[in-house]
Parts: structure tokens; C-alpha cells; sequence
């Protein structure tokens, strides 16, 4: 049984910001490129929107936070309209620290949606 994660690379730490009329109000979006390896022979590009104050994420390589997926209305599992990442760095010594906590203890991971 295969395993996998969703890996994402970030190349450039920019935002694109735009300005568009919805209803006869203004709005202001952001959003950043990233790159998702999802088994395939390149990864797929992905665009996410950033909160309003919420930097741009620095080039390097991250994974969803936990904070990410999230239950819908069916009790299944969706993306939240947000998304969070956490470098690699992070994940691997939150991982480390999983397999040596007790059973159903709680595990940090440094989840922010700003860059590090």
C-alpha cells in the first residue's frame, strides 16, 4: 500500500493582487502560484488565495497543515477555502515527535498561513 503526501514548492515569493467590481462593490484579492507533486511526472500548478495581511510564502518546499482539510456538511473531507502550509523542516520534526508521543496525544505542528 502506497503512502503519499502533498508536497508543494514554492518558486516565487510573491503575491498577485488584483481589483475587480463584484455587485457594485469593490474587492481585492490576493493569491500565490504554487506547485503540487501529485504523482505525476511534474508537479501541477495550484493558485491560493492569501489573507489580507497574510505575507506571501517564501520559495521552498512545504506540505499542508492539518488546518487545510476540514469536514464538510456530509461529514466528509474538503480543503478549507484557505490554505495553510508548513515547511518541510517543521513537518519532519513535528513527525519525529508523533512517533515517540504517546497513543492520541496531541501533535504541534508550526502551521501559520504567513511565511516563515
Amino acid at each position: 500500500m502506497e503512502s503519499r503526501v502533498l508536497v508543494v514548492d514554492v518558486t516565487d515569493g510573491k503575491a498577485v493582487e488584483r481589483t475587480f467590481t463584484w455587485e457594485g462593490r469593490q474587492i481585492h484579492s490576493r493569491s500565490q502560484d504554487i506547485y503540487v507533486h501529485t504523482g505525476k511526472a511534474v508537479p501541477e500548478c495550484f493558485t491560493v488565495r492569501l489573507d489580507d495581511l497574510q505575507p506571501p510564502y517564501q520559495p521552498g518546499r512545504y506540505v499542508l497543515a492539518a488546518g487545510t482539510i476540514e469536514r464538510d456538511q456530509k461529514k466528509g473531507w474538503q480543503l478549507a477555502r484557505s490554505i495553510a502550509l508548513v515547511p518541510v523542516v517543521d513537518a519532519v520534526k513535528a513527525l519525529q515527535a508523533a512517533a515517540t508521543a504517546a497513543p492520541f496525544s496531541p501533535v504541534v505542528v508550526g502551521a501559520t498561513r504567513a511565511a516563515a
